[in-house]
């Protein structure tokens, strides 16, 4: 059971922080859910309120059941606090009585009757909101503690992309498998963590989750960090989000895998949750979890990062993250060298730091690496180091971006990437590519599937003539570190 506690009046200028909750629209709608109490099928007006998805969690059944326990606990607590106005709210509502058959039974007059009808119902909306308001909080503290602490204290460049996925996860509709796709080091955790952490209040869904296939970190002082945890299969994920979603329930956690799938199944379609998979690096991760997010989705949502661009699969939305724009990518530097406390960098000038964009580009990893680096050696030396492929920071960093993609690509993909910096113009089509690669149009265009898939050249144009162009990192990587691994 849901409990009130006891509360004093709250101003009616008290709003929810996202300014969706209204206490006058409260009102109105505690009203018309009290007219509707016999209506089977009028038992909508309070469901996009906390209180209810929590209510229909913990005690299941249809609509109008848990919009009729909501108020009878709403009216319990106001009989504590005034029993005659919930005396006459039961009688006019729950009993179905006219106001002169309430104010004969109570033996008061009628004009007191409508005035405890009106106090009792501002009465009981204070209740309502008073409980709203609490669950929101505690329900947006429960979403975010799910998410990985951020490893950014502002994003920059990235409110274009936050509000289109926004409107995407918050259309009540498809898509509902969402795919950020980009190259290593290029932000989709950090975007997907501030995507959730802005929708965190929003009253449409259910619950939140949050699970992550990465394998391993690379840290700012070009360090890579195993991490210990298994592969994401379709058993380890429903045991991680039957986990998360129902607070460990060690009963429901002790049950074969098909019935916790089956339990999953029925709560993500009874109300929508957004969910996220985070990391999902290779081909095969995607294709043996596809089968079970599609049986889970509708009208729940999924939103999947990946270094790998799925685009054989028509269920999935692609939004692919790109590089920040020089502007960005200065001010991205300038903040990270605020914050690591390093004067010389952070106050130069944009000439100065101009020379770090057209060297790295803008891959926010790469610049927070010369931001690091920087402490220690002067800023020519840093980026003459991620030209030449120099150092043990330099290399890590292209073998966390680069390697596994290198390593899963055939000879001929291989070869047409190698290629791509020769192209005049740096802006390569695939009649200027076939030149190049005296390769035969098909075997051409399989290559560049594959490179375009792995995110590891951009695919841009119009209907009638693509180009395909490498990022500034990637140039470097080609020109130096892929040698020594050839």
């Amino acid at each position: 059971m849901i409990g009130f506690a006891t509360l004093s009046y709250v101003s009616n200028a008290a709003m929810h922080p996202n300014g969706e909750l209204s206490l006058a629209k409260l009102r109105a709608d505690l009203q018309t859910a009290l007219k509707q109490w016999q209506v089977a099928a009028a038992a909508q007006r309070l469901a996009d309120l906390a209180i209810f998805r929590q209510s229909q969690q913990t005690t299941g059944g249809n609509s109008r059941q848990i919009v009729n326990q909501i108020l009878l606990q709403l009216l319990e607590q106001l009989a504590t606090e005034h029993p005659k106005r919930a005396s006459v709210l039961r009688l006019r509502y729950l009993d179905g009585r006219t106001v002169r058959e309430t104010a004969n039974h109570l033996n008061l007059e009628e004009p007191t009757i409508f005035t405890l009808q009106r106090e009792g119902i501002d009465h009981l909306g204070r209740l309502l909101y008073k409980e709203e308001l609490h669950l929101r909080a505690t329900e947006r503290t429960s979403r975010e503690q799910r998410l990985e602490p951020p490893t950014y204290t502002h994003l920059i460049g990235v409110e274009p992309h936050l509000d289109q996925l926004c409107a995407l996860l918050t259309t009540a509709g498809p898509p509902w498998l969402i795919a950020i796709e980009g190259i290593g080091g290029i932000g989709k955790t950090a975007l997907a963590d501030a995507l959730m952490r802005r929708l965190a209040a929003s009253t449409m869904f259910g619950d939140f989750g949050w699970v992550t296939a990465r394998r391993a970190n690379f840290d700012l002082g070009g360090g890579l960090n195993s991490l210990e945890q298994p592969a994401l299969t379709p058993t380890t994920l429903t045991q991680l989000f039957v986990a998360q979603l129902w607070n460990n329930d060690a009963l429901l956690l002790a049950l074969p895998v098909e019935q916790q799938q089956a339990a999953l199944k029925t709560r993500l379609q009874q109300s929508p949750h957004l969910i996220v998979i985070d990391n999902l690096e290779t081909r095969d991760d995607v294709e043996c979890l596809l089968p079970l997010l599609r049986q889970w989705s509708n009208p729940s949502k999924f939103l999947l990062t990946s270094r790998h661009c799925f685009l054989d699969e028509p269920s999935l939305y692609h939004f692919s993250v790109p590089d920040l724009g020089e502007t960005d990518a200065i001010q991205l530097v300038r903040q990270a060298a605020t914050i690591s406390n390093i004067p010389h960098l952070a106050t130069a000038s944009d000439h100065e730091l101009h020379p770090i964009y057209t060297t790295v580009g803008g891959n926010p990893l790469a610049l927070r690496l010369v931001v690091g680096q920087s402490y220690f050696d002067p800023l020519p030396l840093i980026l003459a180091d991620l030209a030449a492929a120099r150092g043990a920071q330099v290399e890590k960093l292209y073998t966390h971006i680069y390697r596994r993609a290198w390593d899963t690509l055939d000879e001929r993909a291989r070869y047409v990437w190698l290629a791509l910096p020769l192209v005049i113009g740096r802006n390569a089509n695939l009649e200027s590519l076939a030149t190049i690669t005296q390769l035969r149009s098909h075997d051409l265009r399989a290559a560049l599937e594959k490179l375009i898939c792995l995110n590891l050249v951009n695919s841009h144009g119009s209907v009638n003539e693509r180009y395909y162009t490498l990022h500034s990192l990637t140039r470097l990587f080609l020109q130096e570190q892929v040698g020594q691994w050839q």
